[in-house]
């Protein structure tokens, strides 16, 4: 499914260092690809992640800070994964630890699972609760 949205800086960056990295083991994958595995990824694990710990850590502005200039506003995921951003939605709008007070957003929910795929992939850091 064709999906557009603004990502922020930092969802841009974590995304685009993603898909380098599968590029460096030989695999190349286009943007809603990454996504859709991140999203297979955290699925099941969406209640056992500190999500406030990933919202509230200093943003991440990783070595393509600087050079990249990509704006990934259109996305072709699959049906899994959207169905599974509408999970994260409804999580996140009931998470009183996360004191959310609107509706979130898709980009919102798509820049967290970035984030706490960074957090643990390059950062070493345990952001289960």
């Amino acid at each position: 499914m064709r999906v557009q949205m603004r990502l922020s800086t930092e969802a841009r960056i974590i995304l685009q260092e993603a898909k380098l990295e599968y590029l460096r083991s030989g695999i190349t994958k286009s943007s809603g690809d990454v996504l859709d595995d991140l999203f297979s990824l955290y699925k099941d694990r969406v209640y056992d992640i500190d999500w406030e710990l990933v919202r509230n850590n200093p943003s991440y502005d990783g070595i393509l800070a600087d050079y990249t200039s990509v704006n990934p506003t259109t996305l072709n995921l699959n049906n899994a994964t959207i169905e599974t951003i509408e999970m994260f939605r409804k999580f996140f709008n009931t998470e009183p630890a996360l004191k959310i007070k609107r509706t979130v957003y898709r980009s919102y929910i798509i820049r967290m699972v970035l984030k706490a795929y960074i957090l643990e992939k390059e950062k070493k850091q345990n952001i289960r609760k």
